[in-house]
């Protein structure tokens, strides 16, 4: 509507009278130049002019409707992009950092099954596995991002929330 508004008060009028001056240049002796800029004003919302008022106001609306269609598509295309950088980002992340997991996760679960239950490292190997398949967990969902979600961390600094921005559920992971 702005757009509209714009067309008609100030473009209509801007263009009318540029057209008019252009045309038929004949300021009478004496006459002050805003005196005609001043009649060209008036003459140009007259109702000899009001199918080019009308045209000018439709083609305003018109244009202001684009340029604001226009803006949300760009933000549209800006948010695609930041979540396709996460995609990708997350995506190398968890390539690069499930393989030597699955590494350490195959030697835990050696070791757990040589040692003997009662050798005292077992407690502390025990919170190391539980720890490395958590980290599993976590490249699990990293894995699933779908959407992007943003959180707090600390100051003004922003993190991407893996749980909302995942599809994947506490319970599948």
């Amino acid at each position: 509507m702005l757009g509209g508004a714009v067309g008609f008060f100030i473009f209509h009028p801007l263009i009318m009278i540029v057209s008019h001056l252009m045309t038929a240049f004949d300021v009478k002796a004496g006459s002050r130049l805003t005196d005609v800029l001043a009649s060209e004003f008036m003459a140009s919302f007259s109702m000899t002019m009001m199918p080019w008022s009308i045209a000018f106001l439709l083609g305003g609306t018109a244009m202001g409707y684009l340029w604001g269609k226009n803006r949300e598509l760009e933000a549209e295309r800006r948010s695609r992009d930041k979540l396709q950088g996460v995609l990708e980002m997350a995506g190398a992340a968890c390539h690069e950092l499930n393989q030597p997991l699955q590494i350490v996760l195959g030697f835990m679960e050696q070791a757990l099954k040589e040692l003997d239950k009662s050798h005292p490292a077992r407690a502390h190997l025990n919170i190391v596995m539980e720890d490395a398949r958590r980290m599993a967990v976590i490249t699990h969902k990293i894995m699933g991002i779908t959407k992007y979600e943003i959180k707090d961390y600390m100051d003004d600094i922003k993190i991407v929330d893996i749980d909302k921005a995942s599809g994947v559920g506490k319970e599948e992971a």
